[in-house]
């Protein structure tokens, strides 16, 4: 699908090694994008998360649904650079944005959705210390796992959220715990989301 070229970067952002010069920018680009989840549904579908190419348009990564006999549908759209999804023991389907924005913004965070059966989302988890997910995964009790911060070596980190737990909002002072103990790679913190409750413990 065509989509405008990136606009000149603003003080502060970076353009990607490999976009041309100025001078050559063309007016619009082909997107390049590429499956990077799957997983069968319980409907026993398959189900392929998309990782939009450059320049990463916000709000274009999709959610495909592919049928037995190869028939596919878009089943969600409106994401932003999926990396992985997965389905819960409840038909609850978790995807994973692996940034929020483009990164050549100088943005890295992320977010995990949980689609309800109904089609209901819910952001568990958006930024505040998740940044740059790979993947995830459902585990035995009902936790999920994600890979965070996959982009820097000596960095990455499994984060166990727990979305069924009742915590008090976030503070600002909550903000620089997580960023801190992310940091470190030690401890667990409970907090919840704007828009729905997490728990998540940092692994290392």
């Amino acid at each position: 699908m065509p989509y405008p070229i990136f606009p000149t970067p603003e003080p502060g952002q970076v353009a990607p090694p490999d976009a041309p010069s100025p001078g050559q920018t063309p007016q619009e680009i082909e997107i390049q994008s590429v499956p990077t989840g799957v997983t069968f549904g319980p409907d026993g579908a398959i189900y392929v998360s998309e990782y939009t190419g450059f320049p990463f348009p916000e709000g274009k990564a999709r959610i495909f649904r592919v049928e037995g006999d190869g028939e596919t549908t878009v089943y969600a759209d409106g994401f932003t650079q999926l990396s992985d999804l997965a389905f819960d023991d409840e038909s609850n389907l978790y995807a994973l944005q692996y940034g929020n924005e483009p990164q050549w913004k100088g943005i890295s965070d992320a977010s995990l959705v949980q689609i309800a059966p109904d089609g209901t989302r819910t952001t568990l988890l958006s930024g505040n210390g998740l940044e740059s997910a790979t993947a995830l995964t459902v585990g035995p009790d009902g936790d999920i796992y994600v890979s965070n911060k996959g982009d820097r070596p000596g960095q990455g980190q499994v984060l166990r959220i727990d979305t069924t737990k009742k915590v008090p909002e976030p503070t600002s002072i909550l903000g620089v715990l997580v960023a801190l103990m992310s940091a470190l790679g030690i401890g667990s913190l409970t907090k919840r989301s704007p828009s729905g409750n997490s728990k998540f413990q940092f692994y290392k």
